[in-house]
């Protein structure tokens, strides 16, 4: 009976976009990978990283969600971002 652990997905993301706020559910989680703090920074640079969100229910249930993020060129055409 304990609820779903979910981040909402996130697009290509651009090097120069600035820090990404991480959104996950339920919240009282922990995040790890390429973030530890709900957090993103695309100018790590062109790649796909791992972030993970994972909460402790308690009595031995832990759950876990885990979305890759692409980050991408400054206004990559194959993306549609612009700068």
């Amino acid at each position: 009976g304990t609820a779903d652990v979910t981040i909402d997905p996130v697009g290509a993301v651009a090097t120069d976009a600035g820090i990404q706020t991480l959104n996950a559910n339920p919240a009282g989680g922990s995040w790890s990978g390429t973030s530890t703090d709900g957090t993103f920074d695309p100018s790590i640079g062109v790649g796909f990283y791992d972030v993970t969100y994972t909460v402790d229910f308690g009595n031995g249930c832990i759950k876990e969600d885990t979305i890759t993020i692409e980050v991408v060129p400054p206004g990559d055409p194959c993306t549609g971002i612009t700068p």
